[in-house]
């Protein structure tokens, strides 16, 4: 991740990324909106070379001493590809984002 500007908390608005899947490689640019934090952290995509949406959201609730966490990804590609290559690859992200959300979490805990 390239975090090309920061908001004045220092938290990252715009960021770029690059993942690789499935033998492709993919580029592509968020901007982060807090508005609603801490409850919402949400983000839009402004740039994708193989996504034309990869907009989503996390938001926060509190829940029997923790905390419940709800992701949502909405994801439309340039490209057609066959419905279980697009399932395993919303496994994939959904898995990685929820573990790096995780790590991050505990590493501030």
């Amino acid at each position: 991740m390239v975090v090309t500007e920061r908001d004045k908390n220092g938290r990252p608005l715009v960021a770029t990324f690059r993942a690789a899947a499935f033998g492709r490689s993919s580029t592509y640019t968020l901007r982060y909106d807090y508005q609603e934090a801490p409850t919402v952290l949400s983000w839009v995509m402004v740039e994708g070379d193989l996504t034309s949406k990869l907009d989503g959201s996390y938001r926060f609730e509190p829940a029997d001493g923790g905390t419940l966490v709800t992701y949502q990804l909405e994801v439309e590609l340039r490209v057609p590809i066959p419905g279980f290559v697009k399932q395993r690859a919303a496994q994939r992200i959904q898995g990685t984002a929820l573990r790096e959300l995780k790590a991050r979490a505990e590493s501030l805990s």
